[in-house]
C-alpha cells in the first residue's frame, strides 16, 4: 500500500488506520466475515514528521510505525545541476 503525503493526514484517519495494522483484521466492502490482512506500507511526505509529533498535529504510535525504514530526499528545486529547463 502506498500512501502519499501521510503528513496531510487528519489525526481520525491515523488512528483509524493504526487500528486497521495492529489486529490485522478487516471486513470486505459488503461483507459480513472478518479476513486476515497482510500489508507492507510504503508512505511519503514532504513535511517533518518529528516536528508534527512534537506539535501534536501526528500520532507518535503512527510515527514509530513508519520509521523503521527512512529514505530522505532533497527537493530538485533545490538542487542547482537540476533546471527547470533541462
Amino acid at each position: 500500500m502506498f500512501l502519499d503525503e501521510l503528513g496531510d493526514m487528519p489525526i481520525a484517519m491515523q488512528a483509524k488506520l493504526c487500528a486497521f495494522w495492529k489486529k490485522a483484521k478487516s471486513k470486505r466492502v459488503g461483507g459480513d466475515k472478518t479476513v486476515k490482512v497482510s500489508v507492507r506500507v510504503v508512505v511519503a511526505t514532504h513535511r517533518n514528521l518529528e516536528e508534527l509529533v512534537a506539535q501534536y498535529a501526528f500520532r507518535r504510535d503512527y510515527f514509530t510505525a513508519f520509521m523503521s525504514f527512512l529514505l530522505c530526499f532533497q527537493r530538485f528545486a533545490s538542487d542547482p545541476r537540476i533546471s527547470a529547463n533541462s
